[in-house]
């Protein structure tokens, strides 16, 4: 909690500052009972805590209540939540369970929208009036489970975007305004100084894979937000790229972007010079798709001659990454992650069960970097202080140099990613022997492997599975995983490598 809270809570109970030799809890000052009650921070402790007494059950109100997730199956009414948190909520989820989402697969009649792809239990005014009503709320996030095709109208957007306080804005597979409502006009009147903007939308979606109104919709956002901005996440199918390169974004950190590959100009211009308009990054996450064999151009083309524009860079990620692009031997040397990947990554794209709904072709046949390729991208980095590595690549002759050069090189790695594709007719995959040359690095703690190793996953796992078999014995996977991490650990018996629980990516 920051001191301004802090400060806040401890004007309620003032009186038990004075006494000399605190004999209970509650003699203690309220700044130090509310680090106490952090340090306690589990839903169930802080809700037995709160059941003590009213004086601890005040000071535990911004913590169980500071963030609220609300699902809702109907339309929100104005007081979706007791209006006796709102003085305490900074962060909203609404995940939207509508019933018309179900209603447009199965062709049955809409229960609350007018239209099937715009979702009918928000409604922008009253939204709004309530969210008004929440004074320390600082972030909204909307959110929808599964891949259907579904929306939020203008009048839902705008409202929540004209929300005194407000800083950050969440749309997570949900569609920005596929169509307009008749009584719809877009814009907004008076927005706030948004800091952090992410729209995100399941990446193997269907076609159409961009809407005329939605991208009139995020030219009206980006407009009113450009100045303020400070972290950006958008579909590159969405966004309107002229006017990404014309805007200026001086305070922007973060960009990503997720989709097929997508520029501006003609010619079309380069990344290096397309977003120099972001003097301030921090994070570039291009996480761009091959659509239909046409290859990715490096962000900063051989003969250019240009500065590099991102003086504070700290971490990048390149898809389908270009040897001779000009980008690696001008990185700032304090850049702390890098990751050099094809997008979505090989085991993604061949898992048939996600794109069934997809063209199969769209994103075309995968050139993957070979090991000697990725070393000579590893050549031209001077990278003292880099943390983070993230590889993918098909073996080759330089596999075991490949390795040797990572880790002779990179001693301040704490986590490296390696996704190794087998050759033809390979004889097999070392597991072992990679894993505890990586172990020798000096800082690592994480190792992540995918190593194609032959004969996994069957065909009811998703060929995203990293499979560890070899290394730590046959395992049970469930549908959906995708990646099993270990740790280094080193202790009295040397260095070995510790299986991690599976996480999804």
């Amino acid at each position: 909690m920051d001191n301004e809270v802090s400060g806040s809570l401890g004007a309620l109970n003032s009186s038990h500052s004075s006494r000399p030799t605190p004999s209970s809890l509650l003699d203690l000052h309220d700044d130090i009972l509310v680090q106490i009650l952090q340090d306690v921070q589990s839903e169930g402790t802080l809700r037995a805590l709160a059941l003590t007494c009213r004086d601890i059950r005040t000071l535990c109100m911004p913590l169980l209540f500071s963030q609220c997730t609300v699902t809702s199956r109907t339309p929100v009414a104005y007081a979706f939540l007791p209006n006796t948190v709102w003085p305490y909520i900074k962060h909203l989820v609404l995940i939207d369970k509508c019933a018309d989402i179900v209603a447009e697969d199965m062709e049955v009649p809409l229960q609350f929208a007018q239209d099937p792809m715009l979702c009918g239990i928000y409604d922008g005014p009253r939204l709004e009036n309530a969210l008004r009503n929440m004074p320390q709320l600082s972030s909204v996030a909307f959110k929808i489970p599964g891949v259907e095709i579904h929306g939020l109208p203008w009048s839902v957007i705008a409202a929540v975007l004209s929300v005194p306080g407000l800083q950050e804005l969440r749309i997570i597979s949900l569609l920005i305004c596929p169509k307009t409502l008749p009584t719809e006009t877009i814009g907004l009147h008076h927005p706030v100084p948004l800091k952090s903007f992410d729209y995100a939308l399941y990446d193997l979606r269907s076609e159409p894979r961009s809407w005329p109104t939605e991208k009139q919709a995020l030219i009206n956002i980006l407009v009113n937000v450009c100045s303020t901005l400070e972290k950006l996440t958008i579909p590159t199918e969405a966004v309107p790229f002229r006017y990404l390169l014309s805007a200026q974004f001086p305070a922007l950190r973060e960009l990503h972007l997720r989709g097929d590959y997508r520029t501006a100009g003609s010619p079309p211009l380069p990344y290096v010079q397309a977003f120099a308009n972001m003097p301030r990054l921090r994070c570039l996450d291009l996480r761009l798709a091959q659509v239909f064999d046409d290859h990715i151009p490096p962000l900063w083309p051989a003969g250019l001659e240009t500065t590099f524009p991102w003086p504070e860079l700290e971490h990048l990620t390149i898809s389908h990454p270009v040897v001779e692009d000009r980008i690696y031997a001008n990185l700032p040397p304090f850049l702390r992650s890098l990751s050099l990947r094809s997008f979505p990554h090989l085991s993604t794209s061949v898992w048939k069960l996600g794109i069934q709904r997809h063209e199969e072709n769209r994103w075309g046949k995968f050139v993957l970097l070979t090991a000697s390729q990725v070393q000579s991208i590893l050549w031209q980095l001077q990278l003292p202080s880099l943390e983070r590595l993230e590889l993918e690549y098909q073996e080759d002759d330089a596999d075991e140099d490949l390795l040797q050069y990572i880790i002779s090189t990179f001693h301040t790695l704490v986590a490296i990613t390696i996704r190794r594709y087998r050759r033809k007719d390979s004889p097999g995959v070392p597991v072992v022997d990679i894993a505890r040359k990586l172990a020798t690095l000096p800082r690592l703690r994480t190792v992540r492997l995918h190593l194609d190793v032959s004969g996994t996953p069957s065909e009811r796992m998703p060929v995203g599975l990293f499979d560890s078999k070899e290394l730590f014995g046959p395992r049970q996977f469930g549908p959906g995983s995708q990646r099993l991490e270990y740790r280094v650990v080193r202790d009295a018996s040397g260095v070995h490598v510790q299986h991690l629980p599976l996480r999804w990516s």
